[in-house]
């Protein structure tokens, strides 16, 4: 399933669900994304950063199992937003995307910004990850 099947565009430059795609400092992202590959309650599951599109995307198989996408602020990534398909909810898919991306930030001594419910839910359960993120503190705007 690709971006377009979901219904949803996402080129550099433009905005998916009116948030606008980020660069690092550079331009461009870090190079060298670790992928995952195991198994996820029965299901082979493979994880890989879709650079090109701003997130990471979970396939068992060939199907699209779920994605986190994410946006470079300031060369940081912003995790924004956790989607598991509904074939493949309360499998764990979720949990293992959550676990890969936060290994793959430590791994590479990098910080996250979280404004996505679903990981910062995970961070509270998995304290080793408070280290490396921060919470993405909505604008006050009231006066």
């Amino acid at each position: 399933m690709t971006l377009s099947a979901l219904g949803r565009t996402c080129l550099p430059g433009t905005t998916l669900n009116g948030v606008p795609r980020l660069s690092s400092r550079s331009g461009r992202a870090p190079a060298g994304p670790r992928r995952y590959r195991g198994v996820v309650n029965g299901d082979a599951l493979a994880i890989v950063d879709v650079l090109e599109a701003g997130r990471y995307e979970a396939h068992a198989g060939q199907v699209l199992a779920g994605f986190i996408e994410y946006r470079w602020m300031g060369g940081r990534r912003v995790l924004l937003h956790t989607e598991v398909l509904p074939g493949f909810a309360g499998r764990g898919v979720g949990s293992t995307m959550a676990r890969h991306v936060l290994d793959e930030a430590v791994a590479s001594h990098a910080r996250v910004t979280v404004k996505c419910p679903f990981i910062r839910a995970y961070i509270e359960r998995h304290q080793q990850y408070a280290s490396i993120s921060t919470a993405l503190r909505p604008v006050d705007r009231s006066g």
